[in-house]
């Protein structure tokens, strides 16, 4: 059948953005904020001191970097006598910098590769696959950068993925985990964009040949 027209799915990729960019638009927004908390360590207070130390791990964990420079200076940092520390915190401070701008760099060529390499609805199947790999924990630390980074096309896409990559469960969990997160104005914005979405496909006679 020739279409003038791009089908749904095409129209929806354009209008939610690349599948690999928003992801990786929740992990800039996770190195940027990881980042801003180092810099602004009251090395004074033990709880700032360790919630900042454990972000740090847990942003490491997602890059998949040992970084064992950074690991000592946490545990210096974690661990130093109390005259140190502004020292072992400035120093964090660079180092996590630097990691912050060569991930930055590989994350773009990560995106121009992929893009030659998948468009459209195979991108979209490669982000599904993504996330039906995630562990349960892993899927809700996803889901809180991605909350604070995406917008609301994009956070309709995310939904969109996790209802066709897993059980209905872990959907209505994303769901009500987004709810609890996301602003009022901009929550509503993504349901809209779902309830739009979830017509135009009801309308679709592709949908309905499928």
């Amino acid at each position: 059948m020739n279409r003038t027209e791009p089908d749904l799915a095409d129209r929806h990729d354009a209008e939610a953005g690349d599948p690999l960019a928003t992801v990786h638009k929740a992990l800039r927004r996770f190195m940027f904020d990881t980042l801003v908390r180092v810099g602004a360590l009251d090395v004074t207070d033990r709880l700032d001191l360790e919630r900042t130390v454990n972000l740090v791990q847990r942003l490491l964990g997602v890059l998949g970097e040992a970084a064992p420079e950074i690991q000592s200076t946490l545990l210096a940092l974690r661990h130093g006598g109390a005259s140190q520390r502004r020292a072992h915190a400035a120093q964090l401070y660079r180092e996590l910098s630097l990691r912050v701008t060569a991930q930055l760099l590989r994350i773009e060529r990560l995106e121009a590769e992929r893009a030659e390499r998948l468009a459209g609805a195979a991108l979209r199947q490669w982000r599904r696959a993504q996330f039906g790999k995630l562990g349960d924990d892993e899927l809700q630390d996803a889901l809180h950068w991605m909350g604070l980074a995406l917008n609301p096309s994009e956070l309709a896409s995310l939904l969109d993925d996790l209802r066709a990559s897993g059980a209905a469960a872990r959907f209505d969990t994303a769901l009500a985990t987004l709810e609890r997160q996301v602003e009022p104005a901009r929550w509503a914005g993504v349901l809209h964009t779902l309830a739009a979405g979830a017509t135009r496909t009801a309308e679709s006679p592709l949908a309905l040949a499928a």
